[in-house]
């Protein structure tokens, strides 16, 4: 009887400790699976948050135009709902010393009116003139702006947008800061 107890007692107990596995087994499954779903809705946030970005940035555009004096002028449309900050044009094509021959360090507004940034004359090339001249050049600029999420841009003269990288950001905020004392 005794040994038919302890048996008992250890078929008991080794249910027990399969019992325990299984559950153990399960709980982690159940941890995985959650972990797995919570890195897909963060991956999923992070894309819709890239997407609202770049949304308001894809609705800010500019041209090179020539005004009633004759002279090129930088037009910057900024058609999304909310206001675009620090923007500077930048030569092309742009160099680790470039420079900003328009700056608008301001909140541009919104709306399907350009509005025309004044060019740096100090910065501009030689070449670079009104159409009377004989050296008019083709004009060739890149765009840099803040939008209002706080991520940077550029947008070049064939159209195409892409974020900042970190080199580009420091010499955005150098060429700001250069511009205007005080301001970063």
């Amino acid at each position: 009887m005794a040994a038919e107890a302890a048996w008992v007692i250890a078929i008991i107990a080794l249910m027990a400790f399969i019992v325990a596995v299984i559950a153990l087994a399960v709980t982690l499954n159940i941890f995985s699976a959650q972990q797995q779903t919570l890195e897909l809705q963060r991956k999923q946030f992070e894309e819709q948050q890239g997407q609202a970005r770049r949304e308001q940035a894809a609705k800010v555009s500019f041209f090179v135009d020539v005004g009633d004096d004759r002279q090129f002028q930088l037009k910057v449309i900024n058609a999304s709902d909310y206001p675009i900050l620090g923007v500077i044009a930048v030569l092309q094509p742009r160099t680790p010393n470039a420079a900003a021959v328009a700056l608008a360090p301001n909140l541009l507004p919104t709306g399907a009116t350009p509005y025309t940034m004044t060019w740096r004359p100090s910065v501009l090339p030689l070449s670079f003139g009104g159409l009377n001249t004989e050296h008019a050049v083709t004009f060739q600029a890149e765009l840099w702006f803040q939008d209002s999420h706080g991520a940077y841009w550029r947008r070049n003269t064939y159209g195409e947008l892409a974020e900042l990288t970190d080199v580009e950001r420091k010499q955005l905020d150098h060429l700001v800061a250069d511009r205007h004392p005080g301001l970063n």
